[in-house]
């Protein structure tokens, strides 16, 4: 699984990461499942044409973690993009690419 950050840390820099962009876009094209975190990075991966599938952001509302429906809502997205148990099953993780806006954190992706 891959998690990046789509936009820089700078709050003044309110455009997305061209590379970051284009890694999406090529991790896309080599079929995998790119997860956009929240509304921001929807639009912004809509803008770009790169095809992903909408997750809540755990954050938006206060404790919404927590609660059934939300960990509905991931199983159920995550369970569009990962393969159903079987023999090919394996390497489904590593054909997921989650996609956030930075909060702060690091900007460059990490590889889990």
């Amino acid at each position: 699984m891959v998690f990046v950050n789509l936009y820089h840390d700078e709050p003044a820099d309110r455009a997305p990461c061209a590379n970051a962009v284009e890694a999406m876009r090529s991790l896309a094209a080599a079929g995998a499942c790119i997860v956009a975190l929240g509304r921001r990075v929807q639009g912004a991966l809509a803008r770009a044409g790169v095809a992903h599938v909408e997750l809540v952001h755990p954050a938006a509302r206060d404790a919404i973690r927590a609660r059934a429906a939300y960990r509905q809502h991931v199983a159920e997205v995550l369970g569009r993009c990962c393969a159903p148990p079987g023999p090919d099953a394996a390497g489904a993780a590593e054909r997921v690419a989650v996609v956030a806006a930075a909060q702060g954190g690091e900007t460059d992706a990490r590889r889990h």
